[in-house]
């Protein structure tokens, strides 16, 4: 089976979708709590993290240097990697559970990022459910 990841606010594929898991730790304003089957908070990065990258990600579109924001994001996957490390094995567990509905079922990974940024978490996330 698949494991997709899309934006919160994109559209519901019923057929398609699967089991739809929100991975980021706040809800948008505006979704429907019925649009998700599952949230886990457990595979969310931190406020801090999250705080660091965006701040980060904004300086470097703003003078539009793609190398390093290549290099940022290869340090907060670093950091993200630690925070689910320090996490075990809560985190160990999801992934494995995830992975068991995965042979049977599509999932759908949902964040509040949008699904062209390449720069999400949930893209950690699905290569580790498929690993």
């Amino acid at each position: 089976m698949t494991v997709k990841t899309k934006c919160i606010r994109d559209p519901v594929d019923m057929e398609n979708d699967g089991l739809r898991v929100m991975i980021a730790k706040y809800w948008p304003k505006g979704v429907n709590w019925s649009s998700i089957d599952m949230r886990c908070i457990a595979l969310a990065p931190s406020e801090g993290l999250v705080k660091q990258w965006l701040g980060h990600k904004r300086l470097c579109k703003k003078n539009n240097d793609i190398e390093l924001l290549n290099v940022g994001w290869n340090d907060f996957k670093n950091r993200l990697m630690k925070e689910y490390n320090s996490n075990q094995p809560k985190f160990s567990h999801i992934i494995e559970m995830l992975r068991r509905i995965n042979t049977h079922s599509n999932i759908t990974l949902l964040c509040n990022e949008k699904d062209a940024d390449p720069y999400c978490h949930r893209y950690m996330v699905k290569e580790l459910i498929e690993f």
